[in-house]
């Protein structure tokens, strides 16, 4: 028996950034071969950006998600380790999705959507605190620029939880 064939890997959805008005290549599949070479399988997630907003993203993510449970067998993957890291506005929608994987607006679609087992925020859009938001992320995301916090939770400091996935964030020192 051929053991890579039969061995299970973690698998990592790699959300590049791109202020949700494109994916950014400098964040994908370079991220993605970082990942394959430590042992994982990798997914880069293109996911569509401005015109189309919220809850597309979601959904899309949901959608990745189900692919990979679905061709779990054949692509070797171990459900039970499986992550997201993104990088920006690519960070806002990995946590966005490991709060919200199961809302309203996913579960009409997916309706026994899958978590993620743990998140990497690189640089995060983060918040839509209106002293701190990235206005052009969230014109993007949301359709609009919000002036004050957002119906839609988009803040997502506010959906931290005990069901909230091990994560962690960072930034660099140019970041507010």
């Amino acid at each position: 028996v051929d053991r890579l064939a039969t061995k299970k890997y973690p698998c990592m959805l790699v959300c590049p950034g791109g202020a949700y008005s494109s994916t950014t290549d400098r964040e994908a599949e370079c991220v993605a071969m970082h990942f394959v070479a430590e042992g994982y399988r990798a997914i880069v997630v293109h996911y569509s950006c401005a015109p189309h907003c919220f809850p597309q993203h979601l959904k899309e993510m949901a959608g990745v998600m189900e692919l990979v449970y679905q061709n779990a067998d054949d692509w070797n993957i171990d459900t039970s380790k499986t992550a997201v890291i993104g990088f920006s506005a690519g960070a806002h929608l990995a946590a966005q999705y490991s709060n919200r994987y199961n809302c309203k607006e996913v579960r009409q679609l997916f309706a026994d959507s899958k978590p993620v087992q743990a998140a990497i925020l690189s640089y995060p859009v983060i918040t839509d605190d209106p002293k701190y938001i990235n206005p052009g992320s969230f014109r993007n995301y949301l359709g609009y620029a919000p002036t004050e916090r957002n119906e839609n939770g988009c803040s997502n400091e506010c959906m931290v939880t005990e069901k909230t996935p091990p994560t962690f964030i960072w930034h660099t020192a140019a970041d507010r």
